[in-house]
């Protein structure tokens, strides 16, 4: 059996991974939800505390299909703001995968995607798209995220960080305090952690962590997602 799929159920399509048995996306409205957690929760509620800056730092926890990536691109362009998006997945999805799910009938994907991304998700290391309005630099690693604190390019700058692994019941050693630490230490003065997740142990882990946690709206019809912000005077 082929570790990733295509699969449809009563919710809809969506890729599958069958080693870890849940999907990649939330087949009610993948740009929907990436675009409500991650960008409205995520990006715009940093932008909103962080007006004078022009550039930002984002770490990706899992780049899976590139969803977050066009969504975060896309802001960038209207906010006319510069972004160092660096993403860390231990499992990268290969080519083929990428090609059946972006060539599957995702119709409502269409006015996000841009022509030019579909080749450089498939490509390793770093890509920059400069365009009249933005710069944006896309760094994609192969790396463990349980060992943050010795990838040397994230000491003490990153200012947004898009935890976007599978679900608590598939990858419940990902969402741990030991993790969450991790990410703390990487992360300036004022950063925000935001996710889709809102169990009651990721926010006791969060706050142990060093987080002040938010608990907001959730996408589709979801109670909760939560932001943790770094303290203002707790990093340097």
């Amino acid at each position: 059996m082929k570790r990733y799929e295509i699969r449809e159920d009563e919710r809809g399509r969506g890729l599958f991974d069958n080693q870890l048995g849940d999907f990649f996306h939330n087949r009610q409205g993948i740009f929907e939800e990436a675009h409500h957690v991650f960008i409205k929760n995520g990006c715009m509620a940093w932008r909103e505390k962080h007006q004078k800056k022009r550039r930002v730092r984002i770490l990706e926890m899992g780049f899976g299909t590139g969803v977050n990536c066009i969504c975060v691109y896309n802001w960038a362009q209207s906010e006319r703001i510069d972004v160092e998006y660096i993403s860390l997945d231990l499992y990268p999805l290969d080519m083929d995968t990428q090609q059946d799910f972006w060539q599957a009938d995702f119709s409502k994907m269409e006015p996000y995607i841009k022509a030019d991304w579909r080749s450089s998700f498939n490509e390793g290391g770093f890509t920059r798209f400069t365009q009249e309005t933005v710069d944006f630099g896309l760094q994609k690693i192969v790396y463990d995220i349980k060992c943050l604190r010795d990838l040397s390019i994230l000491k003490k700058s990153v200012d947004v960080v898009m935890f976007d692994a599978f679900s608590p019941d598939a990858q419940p050693e990902l969402w741990q305090i030991t993790v969450f630490k991790e990410i703390f230490d990487v992360q300036v003065s004022g950063g925000l952690w935001v996710s889709y997740a809102s169990r009651t142990m990721i926010k006791k882990a969060l706050e142990q962590s060093g987080y002040r946690i938010k608990i907001k709206e959730g996408a589709l019809g979801k109670r909760e997602m939560l932001q943790a912000w770094v303290p203002v005077d707790q990093c340097t």
